[in-house]
C-alpha cells in the first residue's frame, strides 16, 4: 500500500520508505532502458539501496520502455528474473 510523506498516514515519521524496504525478503527486478532519459540507468540502479535482493538489469538499446523496444530481451530478463 503506498505511504505517501505529509498525509499523516507514515508509520514511522523519520522515512517509512526505508523502514519498509529494508524489511522486504522478496527479490526485487529493477529494469532501466539503457535509453531512459528519466529515470537514467544510474537513477534506476540507484534505487536498489532501498531493497536488499534487487537485481539490477539495464537493456541495451532500449529507452522508456524496454517491453516494447525489445520485447525479446525483457522477457528473457524477466523470465530470468522470476525463475530465479
Amino acid at each position: 500500500m503506498p505511504d505517501n510523506r505529509g498525509t499523516g498516514d507514515s508509520a514511522d515519521a523519520e522515512d517509512p520508505l526505508s523502514y519498509r524496504c529494508d524489511r522486504l525478503v522478496a527479490p526485487v527486478l529493477i529494469h532501466a532502458g539503457a535509453l531512459d532519459a528519466a529515470p537514467t540507468p544510474e537513477v534506476a540502479a540507484a534505487g536498489s539501496q532501498w531493497f536488499p535482493h534487487a537485481r539490477v538489469i539495464v537493456q541495451p538499446g532500449a529507452a522508456h520502455f524496454p517491453w516494447l523496444d525489445d520485447a525479446g530481451s525483457f522477457t528473457v530478463a524477466l523470465s530470468s528474473f522470476l525463475q530465479d
